[in-house]
């Protein structure tokens, strides 16, 4: 197994240690380094890896959900190019809400992600608003 000089945070460095903190000596102006763990155990860390690109996907994803059910169904009487539109600018809306919330820090992955499941979501309102015209 290689070693990886260059991050000192990684397990395979020589010298990384796994310190657990108790509750005790959680402050929070300071953070630790190691495990935080509760008063119920070291079982159970507070946990080092919060994945919030993906619960940020997932907010947009169903925001842009409700919000085309709703858009399609209020404006279904509308003419269709008026309904594409205003579904197009809430999807904008909310990508855009969703980078100012923090996205726009998350890896590529994330943000093309979040990107293709907004036009997905934009393309099954444009062909259901289509439908319903006809």
């Amino acid at each position: 197994m290689a070693h990886d000089s260059e991050n000192k945070d990684s397990p395979n460095s020589p010298g990384y240690t796994i310190e657990v903190v108790p509750s005790s000596r959680w402050n929070a102006e300071e953070t630790p380094v190691g495990i935080r763990s509760s008063s119920i155990g070291s079982f159970m860390p507070d946990g080092g890896y919060r994945p919030m690109p993906m619960t940020w996907l997932v907010a947009a994803w169903t925001v842009h959900n409700l919000a085309m059910i709703l858009l399609v169904m209020l404006l279904s009487s509308r003419p269709l190019f008026f309904t594409i539109s205003t579904t197009a600018v809430a999807s904008l809306w909310i990508g855009n809400k969703t980078f100012e919330a923090g996205m726009a820090k998350a890896s590529n992955g994330w943000k093309i992600a979040l990107v293709l499941a907004l036009l997905v979501n934009w393309g099954l309102a444009t062909m259901i608003s289509t439908a319903l015209v006809r």
